[in-house]
């Protein structure tokens, strides 16, 4: 499996003045290097931690989706546009803690990533200039293509937004964080 950290060419100052798309082009020209069955973590945040890391577990838990590619999912949905935010979607499936798409943190095989990328990629970033937005466009477009799916329940990743009460300290010594009333202890923190 190999671990992407994407942006890191790409500072702050630059994101603020509409360059995500270059997020898009540096991980497109990244996916061209790896096999096309290897699993490929993406994180793009200075704010995304390891919670807890096991290779061969993290493998298993991503293998357990039987998908393509899993995004972490968040409880707030953005850019807001009635496209993608609809208010069935935040029901999402039963005992769900995040229901939308976040375009910072995700796991793939690369192969299904080059062609998610290179849609998101045609995809109209709209007026805040939004990976985000293309990612979920792209998320719409590709669903009954490729296996895509959210982590509903935390399993590989969380996003901390708006889960106050939500998350704990694990016991004893390990520093890791887990989802209170659940089994499910994230490999990736998004802050």
């Amino acid at each position: 499996m190999s671990a992407c950290q994407m942006c890191s060419g790409v500072g702050d100052e630059e994101l603020r003045h509409g360059n995500h798309n270059r997020k898009l082009f540096h991980l497109e020209r990244l996916l061209q290097e790896i096999p096309e069955h290897e699993v490929v973590v993406f994180m793009d945040a200075k704010d995304v931690n390891m919670n807890a890391w096991d290779h061969e577990h993290f493998v298993d838990v991503f293998r357990s989706f039987r998908a393509d590619i899993v995004f972490s999912g968040e409880r707030n949905c953005y850019p807001k546009d009635p496209a993608y935010c609809k208010p069935e979607v935040r029901a999402g499936p039963p005992g769900a803690i995040q229901w939308f798409l976040n375009s910072g943190l995700f796991a793939g095989r690369a192969g299904a990533l080059r062609k998610f990328v290179a849609v998101a990629r045609e995809q109209d970033a709209g007026e805040r200039n939004s990976d985000q937005r293309q990612f979920h466009l792209a998320f719409h477009e590709l669903k009954n293509e490729l296996r895509l799916t959210i982590d509903y329940y935390g399993e590989l990743f969380l996003s901390l937004y708006e889960t106050s009460g939500l998350v704990v300290q694990s016991e004893g010594d390990e520093p890791a964080l887990r989802i209170k009333d659940s089994k499910h202890r994230p490999f990736f923190v998004h802050g």
